[in-house]
């Protein structure tokens, strides 16, 4: 039998056990899963170095409610005592921290209450097509990512916004708006460095999906035109025996 005949055999022998029906032989079954990917082993392998990066992640989104929600209990307590107090100042601190203060404990309370949830359905999802959801969650986080630069920036305009209030109502005589400046600038702070954590850990979470993003293996349509692509490449290298 002469090379290019025997080259012929081997590539068919390995590619149309792809291409045909389900009802072929136990040979040609046995024979293309020895010639094609195992994507259920590769898809299984990626869940599970996937779990704990999500596990992970949202264990810290979970904690962030916590700090989120006290910081906004102590600032609305702190708020509510100081608008009690004679001074203009302090009772100008009093209501941007009772404010801000009450929006940080709700967004604290709503983080605690839906992070259960949405890291027991992002598992789900996970396991049951780990590139795909994963594809999804690493341009869900990105653009968080984008949204927290956005949010850091507007949350140093508040704090500046509060230093002109200070700094105009103490040369204004009007202690009560140089209070609200003050609480202003004290929450714009707060927020800007629970967010710049925030941020860090959403660019960190990005950066390791798309570590393990590579790892994926073809699709079965990419995977079968793979083999198409490389059936006509042998074949023309045969043709030079």
């Amino acid at each position: 039998m002469s090379p290019k005949t025997c080259c012929l055999l081997v590539l068919l022998f390995c590619w149309l056990p792809q291409n045909q029906v389900e009802a072929s032989s136990p040979s040609s079954d046995l024979c293309g899963r020895l010639c094609q990917p195992s994507s259920s082993q590769a898809s299984q392998e990626l869940a599970e170095k996937a779990t704990p990066v999500l596990q992970q992640f949202f264990r810290a989104e979970k904690l962030s409610g916590w700090v989120w929600g006290s910081v906004g209990l102590v600032s609305a307590g702190v708020g509510v005592g100081l608008v009690l107090m004679e001074s203009p100042i302090l009772q100008g601190m009093a209501y941007p921290m009772m404010i801000i203060g009450g929006l940080q404990l709700v967004y604290g309370v709503i983080l605690l209450a839906a992070s259960d949830g949405r890291a027991q359905r992002a598992l789900q999802q996970m396991r049951a097509s780990p590139g795909s959801f994963l594809t999804k969650e690493a341009a869900r986080i990105k653009k968080n990512t984008f949204l927290f630069s956005l949010i850091e920036w507007f949350e140093i305009i508040v704090a500046t916004t509060g230093f002109g209030l200070v700094a105009g109502g103490m040369m204004g005589g009007m202690p009560l708006v140089a209070g609200v400046g003050l609480g202003l600038m004290l929450k714009g702070l707060t927020m800007f460095a629970l967010d710049s954590q925030a941020h860090q850990r959403y660019s960190q979470q990005h950066k390791l999906l798309q570590r393990l993003l590579p790892s994926l293996t073809l699709s079965p349509s990419a995977y079968d035109r793979e083999q198409g692509r490389t059936l006509r490449i042998g074949l023309a290298w045969s043709g030079r025996f």
